[in-house]
């Protein structure tokens, strides 16, 4: 979990997060997890300013904000927070005809690019690439689009940046990570020992591992083995009583995997109808008429993820996608209707 000390994104953006989690793991309960959830936000948040009534409602139970003005309050100071941070970015753009008031609500709130839609999906795939620095060099494969598409909504993020106190390389070694009570695999461990933000209670550990521009990486550890959704239930239920952020300074010994993660791509839909979302995706009870008039329902929504973990820092990159609106003249016969968590690392205090 990336977070920015004293920032409201990262204060009221983490049970945000534990909820995407906690519906991601629910479709891919014995798989690691590699989720973005400010990208899940940005879109989502595209798409309730283009909502009306029960469906703008919906949207806005499941980002948690009481109002379209307190999505657009935090997605721009998003928008604004990484336009000013050179570590971490992120970019929208609408593909496709849409109301000029919904692509100029865009443009001031998300710094969204618009532009009309291609042919083929050449164009949006080079605009991802440029976006991820090539981690992600497409999202879409390389052919015509479908008829029936709309408009099509993008967002990427990227995040490079070194620690502020860096891994020795030296003492990195082969060590055995237990994947269960009986299974190991062999991984590469990091270690260092030194200050930093340390958590601890009768459930889990935590530590706080800062980069050099300000963000920093959270690790929460149980304390014993317990179910992950178990887990994520008990982290927002810490959160909620204001426990789970209370890190203080503390001589720790930190034993960290190296590792990347890249995911098969998340279907986001089945994670926002664990979040209360049904009606965007629903023909003929959907209402994004504030988008334009030929636009119907939400057909699908897709996120591709890639982590990397190492002694100098972190490098991550996703992409939101596939949150294609089908209009409503267009229609195909008979198609469809239109931060990491592993249990890898341990944190124990310094008792010395």
């Amino acid at each position: 979990m990336l977070a920015c000390a004293g920032s409201t994104i990262r204060a009221d953006g983490v049970d945000f997060s534990l909820k995407c989690l906690e519906g991601q793991q629910r479709q891919t309960p014995a798989e690691n997890v590699a989720l973005s959830p400010v990208g899940v936000y940005m879109v989502l948040g595209c798409l309730a300013n283009g909502a009306q009534g029960a469906t703008l409602a919906e949207l806005q139970n499941a980002l948690g904000e009481p109002s379209l003005d307190a999505v657009n309050a935090r997605a721009k100071a998003v928008a604004e927070f990484c336009a000013k941070n050179p570590t971490f970015q992120t970019a929208t753009s609408v593909w496709g005809p849409v109301q000029d008031s919904f692509a100029n609500d865009l443009r001031d709130v998300f710094a969204a690019g618009c532009f009309p839609m291609p042919f083929t999906s050449a164009p949006m795939n080079a605009w991802v690439s440029r976006k991820t620095n090539g981690r992600i060099p497409f999202i879409l494969p390389d052919m015509s689009l479908e008829k029936d598409m709309a408009i099509r909504l993008l967002n990427a993020a990227y995040f490079k940046d070194k620690w502020r106190a860096p891994f020795d390389v030296r003492k990195t070694l082969p060590a055995p990570f237990y994947v269960d009570a009986e299974k190991s695999v062999r991984i590469s461990l990091m270690f260092r020992d030194g200050s930093y933000g340390y958590f601890e209670d009768d459930d889990l550990q935590a530590v706080r591992l800062y980069y050099e521009n300000g963000l920093s990486m959270m690790v929460f550890l149980p304390k014993a083995e317990k179910d992950m959704e178990k887990f994520i239930a008990l982290l927002r239920q810490k959160h909620a009583r204001g426990d789970l952020l209370r890190f203080e300074g503390h001589d720790v010994e930190l034993y960290l995997p190296r590792f990347k993660l890249e995911p098969s791509q998340i279907d986001l839909k089945k994670v926002l109808a664990q979040m209360g979302v049904e009606i965007a995706f629903e023909r003929g009870r959907a209402d994004f008429s504030k988008m334009g008039p030929s636009i119907e329902h939400v057909r699908d929504f897709f996120q591709k993820t890639v982590i990397e973990v190492d002694e100098e820092g972190t490098v991550a990159a996703a992409v939101e996608s596939m949150v294609r609106t089908v209009a409503k003249k267009a229609r195909v016969p008979g198609g469809p209707p239109l931060c990491v968590y592993d249990r890898r690392g341990a944190v124990r205090r310094d008792r010395s």
